[in-house]
């Protein structure tokens, strides 16, 4: 082949390549839209309390040089006005910019409980428009905090409800141990008191810095706990014991000790040589009457180190100092001493309404001081757990929004909760200190937002009409599991054909409520579960292989 001929060839494929380039360039450009659309870093996100959301996209174009010159983000009432590319709530104009970052909304204000659709137009760096991306939405929740309607609700069982209303002092015994004291210290405490009826249930509440032995009328219910290789105790809730037995009508006698393990074993902490002690003392009467009894400084006496056998009703204590109330040194190492208040059992919510007209849609705004589940018709409301998640409850509380329109149906329906301490009152330190964000106990508030298809609204709120009882699970901490009853469940307690005439009255409770926004982050929600084989069943797989 000559030199003329081959030069034409090589010029020929050249174009030719070229052409095909260009050509496979224009398809590709022609079928990249921009995708992972997101508003507030969500995708679809219901219950968006912001006025001014942000929107962002992606866009994969591998050409090189590809860039965004310019978009457009169109954004309607239904979806399709958007997918015909128009807005009829804001139209952002052509922009000419390369941001796809939290681009802000800046259209007219947003209406509460309101889906809205939205789709962005890109231009790339020929200025020629990518197919538009698909249509997306979000949805508003409440817009402000003011327009909450529900109450805050909850249940205590009438000795938790006693023993936190007591709140009982903390005090020490008067003298002080020296700073070089060898060994231990023992913090002793007496206080005697009187029961006019027969006793039909009674319990102890109490606890102490480093650890609580307790004697009642002479006889030993709790004894002092050994000191462990971490050397930190978990003083900062109450010990419980069952003191029926032991209670008499006439004059009683409590005894407590504290003991104060050796300040050698504190690494260097600061050193506080009091001993602080709490006790609750819950009676329940023949007759259904109760009566509470809380250490204070009227009528308790203490001493350091006490000899004898001072725990015995007859022991002459007339030598003993009054207690006095104790107060934590400026700089402690262990933080405020807080409210040992036991955690309390989970707490079964509900209640019933009626739907008499065909449902457009119908949403759950809800949140809690404490964790929450919650059901509509026996069937649980979203996939997320521990919600409404964890938080300085004493300053902000998130709340989640669902989509419950398929759960109702026509005629009688139920709405109900499961209410745990979570995060908001069971303990979260190595002493075990709880309530660390307030002193009122677990709460919920939930509103239901029915819109029928005629256009009116039908709230169901949390309120007195609500039914509430004690669930199956008796106590449930985040690092200490749970404590199940069995026999304490009630099938079907969540839907609308149960019969809660034996439940109690939920209780409306006035917290110092925080700011509540909406949830503007993914929630916690399940992973898959492993079920481990039996041994046997392990035992043959072996044996296969």
């Amino acid at each position: 082949m000559n030199r003329q001929k081959w030069t034409q060839l090589t010029g020929f494929s050249l174009r030719l390549m070229l052409l095909v380039g260009a050509c496979l360039g224009c398809a590709f450009a022609q079928s990249v839209r921009p995708e992972k659309l997101l508003c507030e870093s969500l995708v679809n996100p219901l219950g968006v309390d912001t006025k001014q959301p942000t929107f962002s996209w992606q866009l994969r174009d591998t050409r090189f040089g590809a860039k965004q010159t310019a978009y457009q983000i169109l954004v309607a009432s239904n979806p399709e006005i958007v997918a015909a590319g128009k807005a009829d709530v804001w139209d952002s104009g052509k922009v000419p910019s390369d941001n796809s970052i939290a681009v802000l909304y800046a259209g007219p204000a947003l209406q509460p409980s309101t889906r809205y659709f939205w789709r962005v137009l890109v231009w790339d760096q020929d200025a020629k428009p990518y197919p538009p991306s698909e249509v997306n939405w979000w949805e508003t929740g409440l817009m402000d905090q003011s327009a909450w309607k529900a109450n805050w609700i909850g249940f205590e069982e009438p000795e938790q409800q006693a023993v936190r209303t007591a709140n009982a002092e903390w005090i020490t015994d008067s003298e002080r141990s020296s700073e070089k004291t060898e060994g231990d210290t023992h913090h002793d405490f007496r206080f005697i008191f009187e029961l006019k009826k027969a006793v039909k249930h009674a319990t102890l509440y109490t606890t102490g810095r480093d650890t609580a032995a307790a004697w009642v009328n002479g006889k030993q219910l709790l004894e002092a706990q050994p000191f462990p290789p971490w050397h930190q105790m978990p003083w900062k809730t109450y010990a419980i014991a069952d003191i029926s037995k032991q209670l008499q009508s006439g004059k009683n006698l409590l005894a407590i000790e504290i003991v104060r393990y050796r300040l050698e074993q504190r690494r260097g902490a600061p050193i506080d040589i009091q001993a602080p002690m709490s006790a609750t003392v819950y009676v329940e009467f023949a007759d259904g009457s109760t009566q509470v009894f809380k250490s204070s400084t009227s009528g308790w006496k203490a001493a350091l180190d006490a000899r004898g056998n001072w725990q015995s009703p007859g022991f002459d204590d007339s030598a003993w100092k009054e207690a006095v109330v104790y107060t934590p040194p400026p700089a402690s190492f262990d933080g405020p001493i807080g409210d040992p208040w036991p955690t309390g059992s989970v707490k079964s919510l509900r209640r019933t309404f009626d739907v008499t007209k065909k449902i457009a849609s119908a949403r759950v705004y809800a949140t809690a001081l404490g964790a929450y589940k919650l059901s509509i018709n026996g069937k649980e409301v979203g996939d997320d757990v521990l919600s409404p998640g964890w938080t300085d409850y004493r300053q902000r509380l998130v709340y989640q929004t669902y989509d419950v329109t398929a759960d109702l149906q026509q005629g009688k329906n139920a709405i109900a909760a499961l209410l745990a301490p979570g995060w908001y009152s069971t303990p979260l330190q190595w002493y075990r200190q709880g309530n660390n964000y307030g002193k009122t106990p677990p709460a919920l508030r939930a509103e239901l937002r029915i819109q029928y298809a005629d256009g009116s609204v039908d709230w169901v709120l949390t309120d007195e009409k609500w039914r509430a009882a004690v669930s199956t699970i008796l106590s449930s901490e985040i690092y200490d599991g749970e404590t199940q009853d069995a026999r304490k469940a009630q099938p079907g307690w969540n839907t609308a054909a149960f019969d809660d005439a034996k439940w109690t009255q939920a209780t409306l409770i006035k917290p110092n409520e925080p700011e509540i926004v909406w949830q503007y982050f993914p929630p916690i929600r399940k992973t898959p579960s492993i079920d481990r084989e039996s041994d046997d069943e392990s035992q043959s797989r072996r044996l296969r292989f």
